[in-house]
């Protein structure tokens, strides 16, 4: 499968319920806008991606379910993310880094905030070097 590149902005906006995204293998020039709703959802950011711009995910209220890059593959946030996963018992996997492979936060002030309920925070190793630029709050379980 080929790289994916997106010019511009990405935004993604769906109803309530439970939705299921997958973006693999992106290049994403703008800024990256997403948006859950309520309902127990499901976001997967895999395959070699980089996002050259500033990124927002709100997953609302649910049992929400998040995974950030793989063991065999880079995604590469260079600007600023903010992720929220909203009231509900949810779950973040973030992917253990080498530096070819897992996940990176090129700046400083990128949050990923579990929200209120019982969150499970997994694999919380990033890049060395790139760990202080993001901070994880309210995940009661990290491993």
């Amino acid at each position: 499968t080929e790289e994916m590149t997106i010019g511009g902005q990405l935004v993604m906006t769906t109803a309530g319920g439970a939705d299921d995204i997958m973006l693999t293998r992106m290049d994403i020039k703008g800024p990256v806008s997403i948006r859950t709703g309520n309902g127990a959802d499901k976001l997967t950011i895999q395959g070699t991606s980089s996002f050259n711009s500033g990124v927002k995910i709100d997953q609302g209220a649910g049992d929400d379910s998040m995974s950030l890059g793989t063991a065999i593959d880079l995604v590469s946030f260079k600007k600023a993310v903010s992720i929220r996963q909203g009231a509900g018992n949810d779950k973040m996997n973030v992917a253990a880094s080498t530096a070819l492979t897992g996940l990176t936060f090129g700046v400083a002030g990128s949050r990923i905030d579990g929200g209120t309920g019982t969150d499970t925070l997994t694999e919380s190793i990033v890049q060395v070097g790139m760990g202080a630029n993001v901070r994880f709050l309210n995940y009661e379980n990290q491993g």
